[in-house]
């Protein structure tokens, strides 16, 4: 199987079977910004246990809440993760979204008994 070029962990791609229920396997690497109420702000990828990738404009978009009251969630499971901080690209640009990058490091590891895996970069296919 693949693994993350950063840890060395298994991650999934189509046809492992690292996760057991096929439907969350195909996109268990996928992560939800949440609100408070657990609306959806935007998503991301679990690309380390306690790292997401996401857009900058994301954060841009939805400046009315605090890092604090926000949280990160995986299908399948009820679980909230707590964001510690969160990095935009230094050079986004709200009027172009060009650079729009952002990483959230969140306080814990995603464990992955909650149905949750790494998304496989580019090195893990070679």
């Amino acid at each position: 199987l693949p693994t993350s070029s950063l840890t060395n962990e298994t991650c999934w791609i189509e046809g492992s079977s690292t996760i057991s229920n096929s439907s969350l396997r195909q996109h268990c690497w996928n992560a939800v910004l949440v609100d408070p109420s657990d609306k959806m702000l935007c998503g991301g990828a679990l690309i380390e246990r306690q790292l997401v990738v996401t857009t900058a404009s994301c954060f841009f978009f939805h400046q009315q809440y605090k890092i604090e009251q926000l949280a990160i969630r995986f299908a399948g499971s009820s679980v909230r993760h707590r964001i510690v901080t969160d990095f935009l690209h230094r050079r986004f640009r709200e009027e172009t979204l060009e650079n729009d990058l952002g990483m959230i490091i969140l306080e814990k590891s995603v464990k992955a008994e909650e149905k949750a895996c790494l998304m496989c970069t580019q090195d893990a296919y070679s």
